[in-house]
């Protein structure tokens, strides 16, 4: 897969002007799901939003997919508080692990997720890693095609660097950065965090927070889960009835959110 990054940075800079007024959405609905015999590889790269303890949104995709007879397998690479600009960074610890992943199988996916912060007020940081970080991937592993999971806002405003931030105000950010990479980079948006707020707004809706007001729940990793799912497999995550534990009726909502979100009924 070649990637001409010099003209998509500069396609990059026109998308951010758009997105103050449009909306982000997937545009994925007309697209064909992967056939079910077809086995995908998957690397995640990111942080604690990727993988903690009291995180299941890896348990959580690999039931789906495979309560849906898909092949699937996962792997990682994920340190807590980490940024993009380490993981592109040959000389850094955390940046030899990701790079010696992505180097040593010929992965299917690569999904990248930034750091909430940095997501949220280090657009400019976040885009050059972004860049850096796909040339390398595009050198090891040129067939990989490259997600973003733009993940949710904090639940509350926020205090970042001396800067208010009201939590409409996070997603809209991280949404315009996150689209901002992935036109700059030849690659696409999973919307987990536009799936957050459309869940926020259901009657009766589960908290998808824990404590910190920035992890998720064990609501908020299913919901994480099933929009990866839908984007990895272009397909609706309804298509499965797997439930990790929840309630049938809550899990079943939150499938339909994921699929609905990326462009999928």
């Amino acid at each position: 897969m070649v990637r001409n990054f010099r003209w998509r940075y500069v396609l990059a800079a026109m998308i951010v002007a758009v997105l103050f007024f449009v909306p982000a959405t997937a545009g994925t609905a007309n697209a064909q799901a992967l056939p079910k015999n077809k086995k995908v590889s998957v690397l995640l790269i990111g942080n604690s939003m990727v993988k903690r303890s009291g995180n299941d949104t890896m348990k959580y995709l690999k039931g789906m997919a495979k309560n849906a007879g898909r092949n699937l397998y996962l792997d990682y690479v994920a340190y807590g508080n980490e940024k993009l600009y380490n993981y592109c960074n040959s000389k850094n610890s955390h940046g030899k692990a990701a790079q010696k992943k992505i180097a040593q199988k010929k992965w299917d996916y690569i999904i990248l997720q930034e750091n909430t912060d940095w997501a949220i007020a280090h657009g400019n940081t976040f885009l050059n890693a972004s860049i850096k970080l796909c040339k390398y991937i595009e050198k090891k592993c040129p067939t990989a095609k490259i997600l973003y999971n733009c993940t949710w806002a904090y639940d509350k405003t926020v205090w970042i660097q001396g800067k208010k931030y009201t939590h409409s105000t996070q997603q809209k950010n991280m949404n315009k950065k996150y689209l901002q990479a992935a036109s700059a980079t030849g690659g696409s948006v999973c919307w987990t965090g536009n799936a957050f707020d459309k869940y926020r707004k259901v009657k009766k809706a589960k908290n998808l927070y824990v404590a910190d007001k920035n992890h998720a729940s064990k609501y908020g990793w299913y919901l994480n889960a099933a929009s990866m799912y839908a984007m990895i497999f272009q397909t609706s995550p309804s298509e499965c009835t797997y439930t990790g534990g929840l309630n049938c009726s809550h899990a079943k909502q939150l499938r339909k959110i994921a699929g609905q979100v990326n462009g999928f009924r």
